[in-house]
């Protein structure tokens, strides 16, 4: 069995956005205050939370080819893996889960994708979500009006080339807004994920973890102590210095000391924000390539 693997890295594409969303861009004042805004410990902790996610995915090359033979099988494959040409990362404007928001940029920016901007109809970001977007590195920050983003997912998806990607954070979206908005980036072929609900967390027994900070990451005191009641297996653990570290038995994220600013969310990996693409034929056969579209 023969293979061969090329890695490509063209230049990225002009922005995908239409000239009538960029007059909705949330000022860059308005992201430098919210940073300056921001106690310097919170920064730090969306910091480690940036380095946790790149050590956990790694970092996608831009583009891949291989093909592959198998002279015994009498079978050939060719793939190309390449990241999506853009995503849009749907919050509301009371959206305010710091860490969460950023396990989200870095899932699309460490796949690699070129564009990536942040959507907030009807009203800017809070100051949680703008550290957070600073911080990950997404400049594209806009606001427009509600009824717009139907619009937009529109437009972006009669576009030729691959399907972009959606994500749909969870909290401040009227009953049915975010399920609206998710069928119609299905209906047109994009790939969605939606976050559905606040995540429910559980803290152990002697673990010492900065209350303030992990509110700052999880929307707010009043956010946190609904997370940490919430009824039903958890969905991170707290563990405190010392412990084993082995993953908790009952949730599927575990987490010590210092990383109250770290988040995965289930599902939405560097992956999610791949196209990838197959080909297959008999051996010997002309050649062949997928469709790079």
């Amino acid at each position: 069995m023969a293979g061969a693997a090329r890695d490509e890295g063209a230049a990225p594409a002009p922005p995908p956005w239409p000239e009538w969303l960029m007059a909705a861009r949330v000022a860059d004042s308005a992201v430098a205050a919210a940073y300056e805004a921001t106690a310097s410990r919170f920064r730090a902790a969306l910091k480690t939370g940036l380095a946790l996610a790149h050590f956990h995915f790694g970092e996608s090359a831009s583009r891949r080819d291989e093909t592959e033979t198998s002279g015994r099988l009498g079978f050939q494959r060719a793939s190309s893996r390449a990241p999506a040409p853009w995503a849009l990362l749907i919050l509301s404007p009371a959206y305010a889960a710091a860490a969460r928001l950023t396990a989200a940029c870095a899932a699309a920016l460490l796949a690699g994708v070129p564009h990536v901007a942040a959507l907030s109809p009807g009203g800017a970001p809070r100051q949680q979500a703008l550290v957070s977007l600073e911080l990950s590195g997404v400049e594209d920050i806009f606001s427009p009006a509600p009824g717009r983003v139907t619009a937009l997912l529109d437009e972006l998806a009669a576009r030729p080339g691959p399907p972009g990607r959606v994500v749909l954070l969870h909290e401040g979206f009227h009953d049915g807004e975010q399920d609206d908005m998710a069928q119609r980036s299905r209906a047109h072929g994009l790939p969605c994920y939606s976050e559905r609900r606040p995540p429910r967390l559980r803290v152990e027994a002697g673990a010492r973890i900065d209350r303030k900070v992990l509110a700052f990451a999880h929307g707010g005191e009043e956010a946190l102590a609904a997370a940490l009641a919430a009824c039903g297996p958890a969905d991170a653990v707290f563990r405190p210095e010392g412990a084993p570290l082995m993953p908790a038995q009952d949730a599927p994220l575990t987490l010590g000391p210092g990383c109250e600013g770290f988040w995965l969310h289930p599902g939405l990996t560097p992956e999610f924000f791949t196209v990838s693409r197959q080909a297959f034929a008999p051996w010997p056969s002309r050649d062949f390539a997928p469709d790079a579209s």
